[in-house]
């Protein structure tokens, strides 16, 4: 009797284990068909669909059809990463169709399901909001929650930067934008030094703006960069105003050779220094 019972709940085991393994099989199978149709309605078109975004889309070529997109849906087994693609795809749909609010709805709906921080994500928000809905406080609060999710991410520091300082009054809330756009991490082009460096000069911070000027300075000469002669001007005040005068004086002095009706740069090379470095400012 006993071995009879023991041979059952064996059995049961084993049937059990059966089923189990049945279930994550067909909830396999479900998920890979899922991510096949959805190739089917990437490939025609070449759209990217990388939750990253560390490769945008080709603003040339067309985003998959919605009515494919929702055939996806409509068969099923759509895992949460998958479920966030099709949410980033209804986003770009709604972008390429000037339906701005839809977009970042939908772009809204795809960050959760991702499972983890995408900054991309966050950025086709901010820049749906700033660059088409003329919507700059709501920008900036999506550029700020991108930043508690991913600190670091140089694009949405730049953003959030950039939003305190021209685009969200009160304007040129430098030490805001320091804040955020933490200079001590660096930044891939000269113009976002030169947006620092103006910072601190907005602060009265010369020493720690000078660096990140001639930071900018480097990076845009090789190239003759079209920010250079800001970068050099920068350069140039901040060095007046921490007693390299005759240095500073001649990097104004090329900075008003690569752009000879700059009067900015003349009035910094007309004024004395005391007049030039210590301009009070309500935000230091």
């Amino acid at each position: 009797m006993s071995v009879g019972r023991s041979f059952t709940r064996t059995g049961l085991y084993v049937l059990g284990g059966i089923l189990m393994f049945s279930v994550h099989l067909d909830r396999v199978l479900a998920e890979n068909r899922a991510f096949v149709l959805l190739n089917r309605c990437l490939v025609p078109t070449s759209w990217t669909s990388d939750l990253t975004r560390a490769r945008h889309p080709d603003p040339a070529r067309v985003p998959p059809a919605a009515a494919c997109l929702q055939g996806v849906r409509q068969a099923g087994g759509v895992p949460p990463r998958l479920a966030a693609r099709l949410q980033q795809l209804d986003g770009d749909i709604a972008f390429r169709d000037g339906r701005w609010r839809d977009a970042v709805v939908s772009y809204e709906r795809a960050k959760p399901l991702i499972g983890r921080p995408s900054p991309g994500i966050s950025l086709d928000i901010v820049n749906t909001l700033q660059a088409k809905e003329k919507d700059y406080p709501a920008a900036l609060n999506a550029a700020l929650e991108g930043l508690r999710e991913t600190p670091e991410d140089h694009d949405l520091r730049v953003a959030a930067a950039t939003l305190y300082l021209f685009y969200v009054p009160p304007y040129s809330r430098y030490r805001e934008a320091l804040s955020v756009m933490r200079p001590e991490l660096g930044f891939t082009h000269p113009y976002f030094y030169n947006i620092a460096a103006g910072a601190y000069l907005g602060v009265g911070d010369f020493e720690k703006g000078l660096p990140l000027a001639a930071e900018g300075v480097r990076l845009a000469r090789p190239t003759r960069d079209p920010s250079l002669p800001t970068s050099l001007y920068l350069l140039g005040l901040m060095q007046r105003c921490t007693g390299q005068s005759d240095t500073g004086r001649a990097n104004l002095l090329e900075a008003l050779a690569l752009s000879s009706s700059n009067d900015q740069i003349r009035a910094a090379l007309a004024s004395d220094i005391s007049a030039l470095c210590h301009t009070p400012s309500a935000n230091r």
